[in-house]
């Protein structure tokens, strides 16, 4: 698979990740909350031949979705709470709340739980076409924002779970969040650009 059917398979796929990304933003759960958004994922992620261990380190909201096996481990971070009083209508600029004093995702993490959930099927896809073996997780660590959890906090507890990611996944995991957010800016400017 070289990399132009990589991008195939993502704007083939793109609607379906936008339309778990749009939920996300309407279910606009706060820390410790996320459960539809959990659940929603954790199908998402079922469907694409994920196992799913929950709950994590007794939070009902946090997951591991795993495919495969063996090295390497390759880590994404996924995040779904919204912020309490930040409701905000999609598409508009400018302060236009919801419902006034409403929760909302003024944080974008219903892009950053979905991009990342969207990048781990993206490279399971690659690794199935060109036959790499290695493990895939997708780690949702619920309560960043507030709660106590913090995707620090969130991150050391599923560190010390059973399903303890290896020391390379330890080191590109925050390398991970962040080219899920880099490629989900690409895809938008590609879009934007008709490409």
């Amino acid at each position: 698979m070289n990399i132009q059917k990589l991008w195939t398979w993502i704007d083939q796929n793109g609607e379906r990740f936008e339309a778990v990304s749009d939920a996300v933003w309407g279910f606009a759960e706060t820390c410790f909350t996320e459960y539809q958004s959990s659940k929603l994922q954790r199908e998402v992620m079922e469907q694409e031949g994920f196992r799913i261990t929950t709950p994590v380190c007794g939070m009902d909201t946090a997951f591991i979705a795993e495919y495969g096996s063996g090295a390497p481990v390759i880590a994404f971070l996924g995040e779904n709470d919204a912020l309490p009083a930040q409701s905000q209508c999609a598409d508009v600029a400018e302060p236009k709340p919801l419902t006034p004093g409403g929760n909302g995702h003024a944080c974008g993490h219903n892009l950053l739980g979905t991009g990342s959930m969207e990048a781990a099927c993206a490279v399971k896809q690659y690794m199935e076409a060109e036959g790499i073996s290695g493990t895939i997780r997708y780690y949702a660590c619920p309560a960043e924002e507030g709660g106590g959890a913090g995707t620090s906090d969130c991150t050391g507890n599923l560190r010390r779970s059973k399903k303890r990611p290896s020391k390379q996944a330890d080191r590109i995991t925050a390398l991970l969040m962040i080219l899920s957010i880099w490629a989900e800016a690409l895809r938008e400017s590609r879009w934007n650009a008709g490409i």
